[in-house]
């Protein structure tokens, strides 16, 4: 899809990472645990047998069935051009959900294309954004799902769009998939977002929450994600539309 190279790192993980990859040599499976969370009880799901490169199965909705309950996930550098999302620092199970590397085109250095993969960097591909740092070059980007039950590439502008203008309620809506409509929403404290909400869109008129994306607040600081129950079947179009929207949102030329 993308004539852009890609950039391989090899610095070393963070610490949770480097555990994950201790946990692969598990060869038995454990029975579910229970830990104390303050005057509640979480079951935590048993570790499963599976290698570090494919956390999940086919589907998203297998991949929601391996994720915990606890949250909120955390996106971790990892080297210079990549990133991870990784479960709670309390969660039983510490592989990384998603790998998210971004890479530029050297003969096109203004369009940079993000891969996000299931896991690490070799797990499987799910979607690549394509999008160009520049007003006014023509590129208009693009969005493809490389999965093959799934395969489908659009333009940005086609199934992302700024519904308002208004810094303390900016809203964007991402229609990839017609039958899932997705509608992200800052919500500011004193003009500074403090998080961006999603919702499915069109739905009811109060829709559930899906996920809270929470920015940096100050230097040193990670971003987080919290997905609800409600969204955790629709975790690959919450990542991807997270990182599309993020990415609008914080470019000047296109708030």
């Amino acid at each position: 899809m993308s004539d852009a190279v890609s950039i391989r790192t090899t610095r070393s993980a963070p610490p949770s990472y480097s555990v994950a990859l201790q946990h692969s040599t598990h060869e038995e499976e454990e029975p579910p645990r229970v830990v104390p969370e303050g005057p509640r009880l979480v079951v935590l799901a048993p570790q499963v047998n599976s290698s570090t490169d494919t956390l999940v199965g086919a589907t998203a909705r297998d991949h929601s069935a391996n994720v915990e309950a606890r949250g909120p996930f955390t996106f971790s550098p990892f080297g210079p051009n990549a990133m991870l999302l990784l479960p709670h620092a309390l969660s039983s199970n510490s592989r990384p959900l998603y790998h998210i590397s971004i890479s530029n085109d050297c003969f096109r250095p203004q369009i940079y294309t993000t891969t996000i993969r299931r896991g690490t960097e070799q797990g499987q591909i799910i979607a690549e954004i394509q999008r160009s740092i520049l007003r006014d070059d023509g590129y208009r980007g693009t969005v493809e799902y490389i999965e093959p039950r799934r395969h489908k590439i659009a333009y940005l502008d086609d199934v992302h769009s700024k519904q308002s203008a208004d810094h303390e309620k900016m809203r964007f809506e991402w229609r990839f998939n017609k039958d899932m409509r997705l509608m992200w929403q800052t919500n500011c404290a004193e003009k500074k977002v403090i998080s961006v909400q999603c919702t499915k869109f069109g739905t009811l008129k109060n829709p559930p929450i899906l996920a809270t994306f929470i920015p940096t607040k100050k230097k040193g600081e990670l971003q987080t994600l919290d997905i609800t129950s409600e969204g955790r079947p629709y975790m690959d179009d919450i990542i991807v539309s997270c990182l599309v929207t993020e990415g609008r949102r914080t470019t000047m030329y296109d708030r």
